[in-house]
């Protein structure tokens, strides 16, 4: 029995290799400095409050990369660009009740809408939307946990939109094929 174990485990292994070396070649990068096209690299955000959460995570992900985002609320900004936030909306929903009709799962979501302008007033990159998701569990019986548990996904989801605008960022503008 166990000389079956030690040839399965050792064909296992020698499978594996193989496979976890391939993984580390081609495209796979970890995370770190972005480079934004030239034009994105300093922008100004008008849309939102300088102090909401998804402008300070959005802030967060651009100081992330090496990037710079100014939250100036004059018009008159020295930035090649602007970030022009047209619609930004957290929610939740009821998706799922269980016996009695209670309660029992819930879908959060981000939702935004924005553009990026030229300091000229140019459109660099049209309006866009953008829509992040999940969904909880829930169980009224630990009401202080789900409440905990429902703001750290709040929390992810506004990170995860504000990479996504990075992304969009990176690779949505004609000047992005320089910096790949």
């Amino acid at each position: 029995m166990k000389s079956r174990y030690a040839r399965w485990l050792v064909m296992a292994c020698l499978t594996a290799i193989p496979l976890l070396s391939a993984c580390t070649g081609g495209n796979f990068h970890l995370r770190g400095k972005a480079d934004l096209p030239v034009v994105f690299q300093t922008m100004m955000l008008q849309g939102l409050a300088i102090d909401s959460a998804f402008t300070l995570a959005l802030r967060k992900a651009f100081e992330n990369t090496g990037n710079e985002l100014r939250l100036i609320p004059s018009a008159d900004h020295q930035e090649e660009s602007l970030l022009y936030i047209t619609n930004y909306q957290e929610g939740k929903r009821v998706v799922g009740y269980g016996k009695n009709r209670e309660v029992r799962e819930f879908l959060i979501f981000t939702r935004l809408d924005y553009e990026v302008r030229a300091k000229d007033g140019g459109i660099l990159l049209p309006k866009q939307r953008l829509q992040v998701d999940k969904t909880q569990i829930y169980d009224s019986e630990f009401v202080l946990g789900k409440t905990e548990e429902e703001r750290l996904i709040r929390e992810d989801l506004r990170d995860d939109l504000a990479r996504q605008v990075l992304i969009r960022l990176r690779y949505g503008h004609p000047e992005a094929e320089n910096t790949r």
